[in-house]
Formats: structure tokens, sequence, C-alpha cells
């Protein structure tokens, strides 16, 4: 594996950021978050999010299998649904995902101008001690969190 990540593909070329260093950033845009089975719809089993936002406290994660679009700056912009917001500080990196991403390349927009590519990025599971996996769970009531969307 590189020593480094790649946050954004341009025109100019390829920025990149040493692993070490985006690791102590926390989730970014585009990173991958595992989720547990039983946290929202539509996940009943465990499955993964992609990150398209974050704040200081808070990362906004689409929940599908979205269309990520990898923008020059390095921020995204992803198509699909729903959307959940989790707090940074439930989350804690795990290794790292081969990640679908596309953007216009050196091509014009329009049709079939899209190029795919495949990055590997880091990978945060969520946790949160409120939340009981249902998998996990003995016994008792279930609890709902109160960060999934309604």
């Amino acid at each position: 594996m590189s020593s480094h990540i790649i946050e954004s593909i341009g025109y100019w070329g390829i920025k990149t950021t040493p692993i070490r260093i985006r690791e102590l950033r926390g989730p970014q845009p585009g990173d991958v978050i595992m989720i547990p089975g039983g946290l929202c719809y539509p996940f009943n089993k465990p499955g993964f999010a992609r990150v398209s936002s974050r704040n200081e406290k808070t990362v906004t994660t689409c929940l599908n299998t979205p269309s990520v679009y990898l923008c020059e700056n390095g921020s995204v912009s992803i198509s699909g649904g729903p959307f959940v917001t989790m707090a940074l500080d439930s989350l804690v990196h795990v290794g790292y995902r081969l990640c679908s991403f596309w953007n216009w390349g050196d091509n014009s927009r329009g049709a079939d101008q899209g190029v795919d590519y495949q990055i590997m990025r880091p990978m945060w599971r969520f946790f949160d001690e409120e939340y009981v996996d249902p998998d996990e769970e003995i016994g008792g009531m279930q609890s709902w969190p109160t960060y999934c969307a309604k």
C-alpha cells in the first residue's frame, strides 16, 4: 500500500497527503464509514456509508451506494441517500478500503465523458455507547438511536 492518500485529481495532477497526517485529521469527504446492522434504514444488516461533508463536530454520510463526484479541491458531491449525521467522536479509524469516484478528467463535460477512479481511502467504524447492535444484543429492548434520519 502507498504511503499517501489521494485527496483529489484535477487538470493540474494528483494531490496527496501522507497517510499518518491524514489519519490524524479524522474522517474527510469521500471516506468510508462501516455501519453496524440495524442502525437505521436501509441498514438492517452491516454496510458502508460515504462521508459527504464534515464540520468541527460531525460528519454527514450517505447510506446507500452513492455516486461520488471528486471535485478538484478534494470535496465531493454525492448523489444518493438517505443522509445521516454522525458525531466525529463516534468514529474510529480501522483501515482502508478501495472506493469508486468519478470526475470529468481531461474531458469536456457531457454524456459519456466521465472518468471512473478506484482510490484507496481511510475507513472508519461507527461506535456509540448508546447504540445497541441487534446482532450483538442478548435480550432486552433495542435502543433506537436519536441520530438516525427519521
